[in-house]
């Protein structure tokens, strides 16, 4: 799962997006961007990349 948040200064302004990645089994990875737009297409291919690696190394999707 992929989520964006807003990363604000001291006064409460966004001065960039931290994108997250959490699967089940795997290491949650995570990156700051100055631009939403970034951050997400970095977390949808981040989150393919780490479902890949994590089924191949420990069988978890698509084994059911």
């Amino acid at each position: 799962m992929a989520t964006v948040f807003p990363q604000k200064n001291e006064d409460g302004k966004v001065n960039g997006y931290q994108a997250k990645v959490r699967l089940k089994g795997c290491p949650q990875t995570s990156k700051v961007f100055r631009s939403k737009r970034d951050a997400q297409e970095w977390a949808t291919c981040s989150g393919l990349q780490s479902k890949t690696a994590c089924s191949q190394s420990m069988g978890f999707f698509g084994s059911h």
